[in-house]
């Protein structure tokens, strides 16, 4: 049988690409799948295999921990207004 286990049955979607802000483009350069293959699959005018919903997946995932590593290392939220300059 030929399931999503890893990601639980999840498949990809144009909301989670947009809410990490990729474009198709750069959607498909992380995952490997074409771009042609998201577009036709975002319109509703195409299927995507089980692969592909897996590569996508994936990718999106290994984005979502690269900007959380991002935020994390420039240490947002951690300045509060005692630490702002006081006005001159």
């Amino acid at each position: 049988m030929n399931t999503l286990t890893h990601h639980e049955g999840l498949r990809y979607s144009r909301a989670h690409r947009e809410s990490l802000g990729l474009t198709q483009l750069r959607t498909a350069r992380i995952s490997g799948v074409s771009r042609f293959k998201l577009c036709l699959y975002e319109s509703d005018n195409g299927d995507l295999t089980i692969d592909e919903h897996r590569q996508l997946l994936t990718a999106l995932q290994r984005e979502a921990e690269r900007i959380r590593d991002v935020a994390a290392a420039l240490n947002f939220g951690a300045a509060t207004v005692a630490d702002a300059p006081a006005a001159a």
